[in-house]
C-alpha cells in the first residue's frame, strides 16, 4: 500500500507539471495573426508545428500547404484536441475562428499567406461558417457542427484532397480521464482509510480522533478538486475561465495531498510502526539490542561474583 500511495502521489506530480508545461508552451505561441493578403501581396510569420497540418504531401517550391487556425484575438490556436484539418487544433463553440489555408516554408519554419487558389470548396450546412479565397470565416455559434474542406494537391488523384474538421463543446483527453480516476481513488481510500496515507494504523493514539478526521477530509477534498479539473477541461474549454478555474482546482488538490502526507508523518509513532515492520518481515528491531527487562546482572554485581571466584581458587 506504501508503493500505491507513492505511484499515486508521482502520477499527480507528473500531470500537474504536464499541465503547467503545457501552458508554458502554449503561451510562447505567435500572438499576432498575419495581415490579409490581396493579389500581389504575400505575407510570413513565425509559427509552431502544433498549428499547421499538411495537406497530405502537397508541396509547391519547397512549401506544404497548411491550414491555420486563428482565434478573434489574431492568435493561432493550439491544442491536443483530434487531428483535423486544423493540426490538432480544437475549435469550440461560442468562438469566432479565422482558418487560413497559406503555404509553410518547414526550413524557415514561417507561414506563407498567398494568392493561389489553395481553398477549393467548404462544405458545411451551419450558417456560422462562411469563406472567401483561402480564408474560413467561423462565427460564434452555440451548436456544435463539422464542415469538410477541399484542398488543391496537385499530387493527389483528382487535383484535391478532403479534410473534415468539428467545431465541438465537449474536449476529450486520456490525460483529463486519468485525472478523474485519481480522484475517484483518493475519495475511495480517505473513506475506507485503508491507504498509508488515509490509515491511522501506527497514529498515535491520543492523534487519532484528529488525523481520521483530516485525513478524511484532504482526501475528498482532493479527490473532488480532481475530478472538478477533469470535468471543467472536458465539458467547459470553451469558456474562457475555465483554464484558470482547472489550474487552481489542481493546485488545491497537490496541496492538500502534500499537507496530509506531512501530517500523517508528525502524528506517526514510529516505535510502534518499526516493530510492525519487524514482525512482518522477522527482524528484530534495531532497538532490541538497548532493551532490557530487569533480570541482567548489574556491573557490581559482576564484579563481587569476580572477586569470589577468584577467593574460592586461592583457598583451593
Amino acid at each position: 500500500m506504501k508503493r500505491i500511495r507513492k505511484i499515486s502521489l508521482l502520477i499527480m506530480a507528473l500531470l500537474l507539471c504536464l499541465t503547467l508545461c503545457g501552458a508554458a508552451f502554449a503561451a510562447e505561441a505567435p500572438t499576432e495573426a498575419p495581415a490579409g493578403t490581396d493579389e500581389a501581396s504575400v505575407t510570413e510569420t513565425a509559427v509552431t508545428e502544433t498549428a499547421v497540418t499538411e495537406t497530405a504531401a502537397a508541396q509547391t517550391n519547397g512549401r506544404q500547404i497548411v491550414l491555420v487556425p486563428y482565434d478573434e484575438n489574431g492568435n493561432i490556436v493550439g491544442g491536443t484536441g483530434l487531428a483535423g484539418c486544423t493540426g490538432g487544433a480544437t475549435l469550440f463553440v461560442n468562438h469566432k475562428y479565422r482558418v487560413v489555408a497559406c503555404y509553410y516554408e518547414q526550413a524557415n519554419n514561417k507561414i506563407v499567406e498567398t494568392s493561389d487558389k489553395l481553398l477549393i470548396d467548404v462544405e458545411c450546412d451551419a450558417p456560422a461558417l462562411s469563406y472567401e479565397g483561402n480564408v474560413i470565416n467561423i462565427e460564434p455559434a452555440p451548436d456544435a457542427f463539422s464542415f469538410t474542406v477541399r484542398i488543391a494537391d496537385p499530387s493527389a488523384e483528382g487535383g484535391e484532397v478532403k479534410y473534415t474538421a468539428q467545431v465541438t463543446r465537449f474536449n476529450f483527453s486520456i490525460i483529463e480521464l486519468l485525472i478523474a480516476g485519481v480522484g475517484i481513488y483518493l475519495i475511495v481510500n480517505a473513506i475506507r482509510g485503508k491507504s498509508n496515507t488515509f490509515s491511522d494504523e501506527f497514529i498515535k493514539d491520543e492523534k487519532k480522533p484528529l488525523f481520521r478526521k483530516l485525513a478524511l477530509l484532504a482526501g475528498i477534498l482532493s479527490g473532488l478538486a480532481l475530478i472538478a479539473a477533469a470535468v471543467l477541461s472536458i465539458c467547459f474549454s470553451y469558456l474562457e475561465w475555465t483554464t484558470v478555474a482547472r489550474y487552481v482546482c489542481l493546485g488545491l488538490a497537490f496541496v492538500l495531498l502534500i499537507g496530509i502526507a506531512v501530517v500523517n508523518s508528525l502524528f506517526t509513532d514510529k516505535q510502534k510502526r518499526d516493530k510492525a515492520e519487524s514482525s512482518k518481515y522477522g527482524k528484530a528491531p534495531s532497538s532490541a539490542a538497548f532493551e532490557f527487562d530487569g533480570t541482567e546482572p548489574t556491573l557490581d554485581e559482576v564484579l563481587a561474583d569476580i572477586d569470589k571466584e577468584q577467593k574460592d581458587s586461592g583457598s583451593n
